[in-house]
């Protein structure tokens, strides 16, 4: 006699920011979840690690037992292949942290836990059947069946392959390792260099023991490699001692919003959500898998007669909104034309003190163009994370 499959609420596919994000909200919110990973949590997952302040005030709780470093301001530059151009933009309030992305995870992971969440490490996703009133997920010999699906499995997942592989998405590359601080004379500033790549930039993080240095670009067909990575650290911080390097997509696509008819919906980079002008994946993480989880309890709560992707669309069209904007200035301003116009427009000091107010605010880009004209009227958000960091213990 076969024994009945216990339907869960929701079953979310990955463990990381977008999925946590949406497990939780689901808990608060009395649904039972199921979260399935390939990995163990936390996995040394590659990620820059940068927490700006409108991530940080999306989280439910505070995550400043895992912050390593903030920073009110950041090293912006260009390089053109003959001269590097490095300005400070220092604000005077904190504008971004700095974690390391396996212990980020490990705490909302933990946290998620606490709150009721279910966790099973799967070896493979073989199949996802819907029907009517639920989805079936076969992941080797054990079957898992939910009510609702929502894939948070990042650039390369396998949910978003098996429900939409016709689609807008494509993807970034960044590669990345660590510096550790013996083998540096001082803790380097934050920093971003334009041009080091095409597309994209080189960025240098600083953490607890070690900087964080990376290359990046929004393009799919432009290699990265190891020895672009360890010039850059060469040309940056006068070492190439680089622990721990490795390669990661990000995903793109996500403003085209091409997500599935029925009970699945994808967040964080497996739904494209990644922006292409810096490649920030965290915060559209998080709210992203928000989103997906609030759709649910409202359809669950009868709040909503929409469908589910009808009613995921209008929840997080601030996410694709963002990441529309990020594209068109990415694409038709900055990189095409750094070393004219593009390159004018970001080092301006107007464009600075405005970028400034705007990341000090927590806001995205999508609210800081537009409201270009009134960044006077921005105020430095105070978010409780960073209050219990800057607190003496």
């Amino acid at each position: 006699m076969q024994t009945q499959l216990k339907l869960f609420d929701v079953i979310i596919v990955g463990a990381g920011p977008a999925g946590t994000a949406a497990a939780y909200r689901a808990l608060e919110n009395k649904l039972s979840v199921l979260l399935l990973d390939r990995t163990d949590i936390p996995a040394d997952k590659p990620c820059a690690g940068g927490l700006t302040l409108k991530t940080l005030a999306l989280m439910p709780y505070s995550v400043a037992s895992v912050i390593e470093h903030v920073t009110t301001g950041l090293d912006i530059g260009i390089e053109n292949g003959q001269a590097t151009r490095l300005e400070r933009f220092d604000r005077g309030a904190d504008i971004c942290a700095f974690a390391v992305r396996a212990k980020f995870d490990a705490l909302n992971f933990k946290k998620t836990i606490e709150k009721g969440a279910q966790f099973v490490k799967i070896r493979r996703l073989d199949q996802i059947k819907q029907s009517a009133d639920h989805v079936e997920l076969t992941c080797g010999e054990q079957t898992y069946r939910a009510k609702y699906l929502i894939g948070a499995d990042g650039a390369n997942s396998k949910v978003r392959r098996m429900t939409c592989p016709n689609n807008g998405f494509h993807r970034g590359f960044a590669v990345e390792g660590l510096v550790p601080y013996d083998a540096l004379q001082s803790r380097p500033y934050a920093e971003f260099l334009l041009g080091v790549v095409q597309s994209g930039y080189g960025w240098v993080f600083p953490k607890g023991d070690h900087a964080n240095v990376g290359i990046y670009t929004n393009r799919d067909d432009v290699p990265l490699s190891k020895e672009q990575l360890r010039h850059y650290s060469r040309t940056r911080l006068n070492t190439d001692v680089l622990d721990h390097i490795k390669g990661y997509p990000l995903g793109f696509g996500g403003e085209h919003f091409w997500q599935v008819e029925g009970r699945v919906v994808l967040v964080g980079d497996a739904g494209g959500y990644a922006e292409p002008l810096l490649g920030e994946g965290l915060h559209n993480a998080v709210l992203s898998g928000q989103c997906a989880a609030q759709a649910i309890v409202d359809i669950e709560e009868g709040a909503t007669r929409r469908s589910l992707k009808a009613h995921y669309k209008n929840l997080s069209t601030p996410v694709r909104k963002d990441v529309k904007r990020c594209r068109d200035i990415a694409h038709q301003i900055i990189y095409p034309r750094l070393n004219g116009m593009g390159g004018k427009v970001l080092m301006h000091p107007v464009s600075r003190y405005v970028l400034l107010q705007g990341f000090a605010a927590g806001i995205t880009t999508h609210k800081i163009t537009n409201r270009f004209m009134l960044a006077g009227l921005m105020r430095p958000q105070h978010v409780s994370s960073l209050q219990e960091f800057h607190t003496p213990l």
